[in-house]
């Protein structure tokens, strides 16, 4: 697919009004497929993208979205973050929050913060929030998953809105997540089931490998593979390990988030991000896939 054609179908726009965020670079899982895998190998020490950049960032998309945003809080697990308490708190007043986390900071094992996370979190009112254990990793299992539902219950956390998701050939993780879907937590399945084309056959799932033409600096940080779904449109927010970036619209087109520090207007901020989409970066360059998810008519030259 020409670079042109890409632009084309992959046209930056706000008007989704989607963004994900994540706050914290670390993770305990390894998916091959996850960006986080590649930055996580980078730094043993968790390093966070600054609440005061991330506001600012945010109220210029509202300016777009002034109904509110749909905001997902993913990667290195979101609610490890130091602010946390006050990213919900603010990030709640005009957005629908989806949150995914490894359960960490929901469980028994966190000694510093639990209870105060968990009223913050029926004050956010997320429309779920997902819990993807791994034993492997942190030792977050589904005996503590169960215990988490219980207690979220306890503190008067809708445990309807609480998914579980893993890889784990766990029996009682099966059960957890057979019950939690048939129980009524079936928002689970849109969000971690994503079709692989939209109406007009283009991609809404791809991994983004290592670009050959990305700027020398960020293909020495060990930028490997991300996964970007649903729309085009939609924003990721994350730290790198070295650079606060924003990646958009499937085209492995990295921006430094700091970048949009001094900028004001909306009209401002999307011309920054259509100056950066326009440099050499195309399907071709993209390289050292893990995964692939394009649909059949997507196949077709």
């Amino acid at each position: 697919m020409k670079k042109e054609t890409a632009l084309k179908n992959y046209e930056v726009s706000l008007q989704e009004g989607n963004l994900h965020i994540y706050p914290v670079n670390s993770c305990y899982d390894r998916c091959a497929h996850c960006y986080m895998n590649a930055v996580s190998e980078t730094s043993s020490r968790a390093r966070f993208i600054d609440s005061d950049n991330l506001f600012h960032f945010i109220n210029l998309l509202k300016q777009d979205k002034p109904e509110g945003l749909n905001i997902g809080l993913s990667g290195g697990d979101p609610l490890l973050h130091p602010d946390i308490i006050q990213i919900l708190d603010k990030l709640s007043l005009h957005s629908r929050l989806e949150i995914l986390t490894s359960g960490f900071a929901l469980s028994s094992r966190n000694k510093t913060n639990r209870k105060e996370l968990l009223e913050a979190l029926v004050r956010a009112e997320p429309r779920f929030i997902v819990a993807s254990p791994d034993e492997k990793y942190h030792s977050i299992n589904w005996e503590d998953v169960s215990e988490i539902r219980q207690y979220i219950k306890e503190q008067g956390f809708n445990p309807n809105k609480f998914g579980y998701s893993s890889k784990s050939k766990n029996i009682l993780g099966k059960v957890l997540l057979a019950s939690t879907i048939i129980g009524g937590a079936g928002m689970l399945v849109g969000y971690l089931i994503e079709k692989c084309s939209d109406d007009n056959g283009m991609p809404q799932a791809i991994p983004v490998g290592r670009a050959k033409n990305l700027p020398e600096e960020q293909q020495k940080i060990g930028v490997n593979t991300c996964t970007v779904f649903k729309h085009p449109g939609e924003i990721y927010v994350g730290y790198d390990g070295q650079l606060q970036y924003c990646m958009y619209a499937c085209h492995g087109g990295f921006m430094n988030i700091s970048e949009l520090a001094d900028v004001d207007k909306k009209e401002d901020a999307i011309q920054l991000i259509l100056n950066r989409l326009s440099q050499d970066v195309s399907f071709q360059d993209i390289v050292e896939y893990d995964r692939c998810y394009f649909s059949k008519k997507v196949r077709k030259k």
